[in-house]
């Protein structure tokens, strides 16, 4: 789920945040909890209908994670629902174009790295990949870390970059796949 908001959002009255803050409150609790075992279960739950489609091969655990493009969602209330719920809160590097909270919400991390310099389509370099690789080093001492690269605008940076990242954590990176494209 990407809760998102306005580039340059009009400012609320007290009242209007309240609204909007409850609105997305009764958003979190409606997501679904547990294990689920078919599509109609995921279906009913998120409201899905037409052409819609998710094949689930045996009973998996559901996890969620926001991404939040405003400052309003860093609200006690909302980060406690996110923690009673074991909802990540995205970390999302935007290139400072919208907040990046590194509050842990949930038994795991859910990183998007979208571009420090400019949103989607600046790479990485060293120090910043350096960065990124001690807070995973540390995140990941008690919980799973996910890493997703969407920073592919210019020059298709992500692949480069997940592999230099993968090295920095002394993690294998995956073979090339015979007569795929060649990105590094």
């Amino acid at each position: 789920m990407v809760a998102k908001e306005r580039d340059k959002p009009a400012e609320r009255s007290d009242d209007a945040r309240a609204d909007a803050l409850a609105r997305i409150l009764a958003a979190v609790r409606a997501i679904p909890r547990g294990r689920v075992a078919s599509y109609g279960q995921v279906a009913a739950n998120a409201g899905l209908k037409g052409r819609a489609r998710l094949a689930i091969d045996r009973t998996r655990p559901l996890r969620h994670a926001v991404e939040i493009r405003h400052e309003s969602f860093l609200d006690a209330s909302f980060l406690e629902l996110l923690r009673e719920r074991n909802i990540a809160l995205v970390i999302a590097e935007t290139a400072r174009r919208w907040p990046m909270p590194l509050d842990l919400t949930a038994d795991f991390v859910y990183m998007r790295l979208h571009g420090d310099k400019e949103l989607y389509r600046s790479g990485y370099g060293s120090k910043a990949l350096d960065r990124w690789a001690q807070r995973i080093r540390t995140w990941a001492r008690s919980r799973e870390v996910y890493c997703y690269f969407d920073n592919t605008d210019v020059k298709l940076r992500a692949p480069v970059d997940a592999r230099t990242l993968m090295r920095k954590l002394g993690m294998r990176t995956p073979s090339r796949p015979q007569g795929g494209r060649n990105f590094l």
